[in-house]
């Protein structure tokens, strides 16, 4: 069994896209407000509602992820995770963006944050290094990105996952 870094990527779809803000990546900008729940998306105008400088939290969470779809070996080793590499577009300044990772289908989770972000305009990457975290080791990842902000605008376009293949998966009776 290799013993290096193996990556495997994960696009987040524009229906997926989380973008907060004025502009809107899915066709023409619009403004306003766009309020969600699960398979919805609505808009309003944003001078009927406001949050009074109260924060709003972002997050984005992924399926459960083998890493299957790369090689279908990995769906059934332990893996350990290295890294996270999100692509965003770089809207802001110096956004705390905290990534957490778990490898029990979300009932414990491992926390990275780091504030990414110098408003250039473009797509651009940050890695979130959770190498030197203990009990990340799993046979299936889930993740979540949060940004908390009154006035940050945040739109994450996919996470680049790295992890050391392991052993085979088992289970314990």
């Amino acid at each position: 069994m290799a013993t290096g870094t193996t990556t495997c990527a994960r696009d987040i779809s524009i229906s997926e896209s989380v973008s907060f803000g004025s502009s809107s990546s899915i066709g023409a900008v619009a403004e306003g407000l766009y309020l969600g729940r699960v398979g919805e998306l609505d808009y309003t105008d944003e001078s009927l509602l406001s949050d009074d400088g109260s924060s709003i939290t972002a997050t984005y969470r992924t399926r459960d992820i083998d890493c299957g779809d790369l090689d279908p070996t990995y769906k059934d080793l332990f893996k350990t995770l290295v890294k996270v590499r999100l692509e965003y577009v770089d809207i802001t300044t110096d956004t705390d963006i905290t990534i957490m990772a778990s490898v029990d289908g979300g009932y414990s989770w491992k926390t990275k944050t780091e504030t990414i972000g110098s408003a250039t305009g473009q797509t651009a990457t940050a890695d979130f290094d959770f190498l030197n975290q203990t009990g990340i080791t799993g046979k299936m990842f889930t993740f979540k990105i949060i940004n908390v902000s009154t006035d940050e605008e945040t739109h994450w376009l996919g996470l680049d996952i790295f992890f050391r293949p392991m052993g085979e998966y088992f289970e314990v009776s």
